[in-house]
């Protein structure tokens, strides 16, 4: 009996020891999982922090790309108003040439008409000349 007694004893030691390592493995464990969640609360709170920052980089990014749609509007209003200017002053340029013309053209006819009148009064002169030898 005092033999049986020794190895229940011997065995509850050895259990007590086992139970006493679980609870040191358990208490081990607990640690690091209370670790990996504060890891995982630090993440999270990162990952909150970095949507804010993009939801802002995102209203950020939407409002230059409207900013560019309104410049490429304005750019695309300045370029046909150029393009109407260049049509205005070509017109005028072509009017202008139009004008030189007629300028050169009536000078001529005037010269003609000049030279015209010169000989008639030339001619009216000479007629008048013979008729007072005549006389």
């Amino acid at each position: 009996l005092e033999l049986k007694c020794r190895m229940l004893e011997d065995n509850i030691g050895k259990s007590d020891k086992k139970v006493s390592e679980a609870q040191n493995l358990a208490e081990e464990r607990e640690e690091k999982l209370l670790a990996t969640k504060e890891d995982l609360n630090a993440a999270k709170e990162s990952l909150v922090d970095k949507e804010e920052k993009m939801r802002t980089l995102l209203a950020q990014i939407s409002c230059l790309e409207s900013k560019v749609a309104e410049l490429e509007i304005a750019c695309d209003e300045e370029t046909f108003k150029a393009s109407q200017s260049q049509d205005i002053i070509a017109s005028q340029v072509h009017e202008l040439k139009l004008s030189k013309e007629k300028e050169e053209q009536l000078s001529n006819e005037i010269d003609t008409i000049r030279q015209k009148l010169n000989d008639s009064f030339a001619n009216f002169k000479s007629k008048d000349s013979i008729a007072e030898t005549r006389k």
